[in-house]
């Protein structure tokens, strides 16, 4: 059985673009400040439709180089072709789970993933992962959520609903949805020195988070009635109270906070 809730590919893309907006200013400031600049070698693990992909890439220019890592040969689809409009030329993308992959140590300056421990059984090891394949002295940063504390203004009930059904999800999938607050504590298990740890919570107008959660819940739909976890019924009736919800002057919403930690990896004795 898949662990994944969510649709990949074309029928992801949408809501990865707004996501995105949500999310990827976040991303893009949170890279620079490590340092990302022209020239640089980064694997992305977790390239999904490619938003973070296309931006990355450009950063590093003709001279850098991209490689994009993605165990969904739909997500990596809909990134090439994203990549192919762009006319961006720099980016190679490997098909492989970051538990299958397989590359030379110490290869990027830089390895980055967003939103990819949450879905993996054993965060841990993509981390002991991602280390071995920076160079010494590379940076590793993660992007990673906690799905805690989203807040709506005016409040709106169907919010936390929705949140309460996301981490129902994930522990019936033996999945951490709240790993962002563990990756400080595992990231310091690895060889490196730890940069800056920080939280940021976007907020966003009360259209953009409808958009998202309604196109979120009509991709799970089919899994959680499959699995029993709601009727057709119900999840239609919370599609409708998502559409329901009034776009007020001065509303907004606060996405779930997002761990933003880093790394620089140090040598080994042994080595």
């Amino acid at each position: 059985m898949s662990k994944y809730l969510l649709k990949v590919g074309q029928q992801a893309a949408k809501r990865l673009d707004v996501m995105n907006q949500a999310f990827g200013a976040h991303s893009q400031h949170f890279l620079l400040n490590l340092g990302l600049s022209r020239g640089m070698s980064v694997i992305e693990v977790g390239c999904g439709t490619g938003n973070m992909t296309t931006w990355i890439a450009q950063q590093v220019g003709r001279k850098g180089k991209v490689v994009a890592i993605d165990a969904s040969a739909e997500q990596i689809a809909v990134a090439e072709e994203k990549l192919a409009q762009a006319k961006i030329k720099n980016v190679e993308f490997i098909c492989s789970p970051i538990e299958e992959l397989v590359f030379p140590k110490h290869q990027f300056d830089i390895a980055h993933c967003r939103f990819l421990l949450m879905h993996l059984p054993h965060p841990e090891y993509a981390l002991f992962t991602l280390e071995r394949l920076v160079k010494i002295g590379g940076i590793i940063s993660c992007d990673e959520t906690t799905s805690d504390v989203p807040y709506s203004y005016p409040h709106n009930p169907i919010f936390d609903e929705i949140n309460e059904l996301h981490l129902q999800f994930g522990k019936r999938r033996a999945l951490d949805f709240q790993v962002g607050y563990r990756l400080l504590s595992i990231m310091q298990t690895l060889n490196v020195d730890i940069l800056n740890p920080r939280f940021v919570q976007p907020i966003v107008d009360l259209a953009l988070a409808k958009q998202y959660y309604y196109l979120g819940i009509n991709e799970s739909k089919d899994t959680l009635v499959e699995e029993g976890i709601f009727s057709a019924a119900e999840l239609d009736d919370m599609l409708a109270r998502i559409q329901a919800i009034p776009e007020s002057a001065g509303g907004y919403f606060a996405f779930p906070r997002q761990a933003q930690i880093a790394c620089v990896t140090r040598k080994r004795e042994t080595q």
